[in-house]
Formats: structure tokens, C-alpha cells, sequence
């Protein structure tokens, strides 16, 4: 919460662990919302991956033709459930894009993973082993 009272997350741990997480104020919406339209029984969310934000020096962004200078490097796959393994995504992948939209973090394909693209398919645009 800000000074004005804005809230911006929800902070859980902390205490019991030993660093805390935020999660941001449009995650907790958009999760109540499906909550509250589809109950329990609604879509499951997996974590498929850990992703970090990467940027792309100008020559490089040019050699590999982007548009942007980011993306966000695949650091970890989770092989249990579904999501990126069974998508085919390597360790090492730097996603730049989904649905026509760039990447430049890890929110921004949260963003695109919402509960509408439950059930549906999600392009992705990949540089795998490019430097």
C-alpha cells in the first residue's frame, strides 16, 4: 500500500520464510474474479517455468531481426503437469513474444496467460541457441 492507500500487492511469507513475496494487485484480481465466475472447480494455474528478464544488445537485437531489445530467458522447466515441457520449451529459451505482443518480463506473459487463453493456444516467438 502507498501513502494514499493504493494498493499495489499482497505480501505473503516474510516471517516464516526467509524472503517475501508480492503478488501484484492485477494477479489477485484476476484470480478472485475466476474464483468467483467458475468457483474451485475452475482452471488450474501451473507453474511451468521460471523466467527471468533478459535484454538484447543492439547487435545482437539486429542479427536476430527483433524488434525489441528484451525478452525472458527460461531458467527452469517444471517436466510435472502441463505447460512449457509439454509446449516444447528448452531451458535456455528466451521468450521475446506471445500472441503478437513483445516480452520484455516475466509479467508481460502473465499478462498473456490469463484466464481467457484457458483451453486455448498461445504463439510464442523464440530464440533458442542464438547469440
Amino acid at each position: 500500500m502507498d501513502v494514499s492507500g493504493q494498493i499495489h500487492g499482497i505480501n505473503s511469507g516474510g516471517l516464516s520464510r526467509p524472503f517475501a513475496t508480492t503478488i501484484p494487485v492485477q494477479t489477485v484480481e484476476r484470480v478472485l474474479t475466476a474464483l468467483l465466475n467458475k468457483g474451485l472447480r475452475g482452471p488450474r494455474l501451473h507453474r511451468c517455468a521460471a523466467l527471468h528478464a533478459v535484454r538484447f544488445s543492439d547487435k545482437a537485437r539486429e542479427r536476430m531481426k527483433l524488434s525489441h531489445g528484451g525478452g525472458v530467458v527460461v531458467l527452469e522447466v517444471d517436466g510435472d503437469g502441463a505447460g512449457a515441457a509439454n509446449a516444447g520449451i528448452l531451458l535456455g529459451d528466451v521468450l521475446v513474444g506471445a500472441n503478437g505482443a513483445a516480452l520484455d518480463s516475466p509479467e508481460d506473459l502473465v499478462n498473456q496467460l490469463g484466464s481467457a487463453m484457458v483451453g486455448r493456444k498461445l504463439k510464442l516467438d523464440i530464440v533458442r541457441g542464438a547469440a
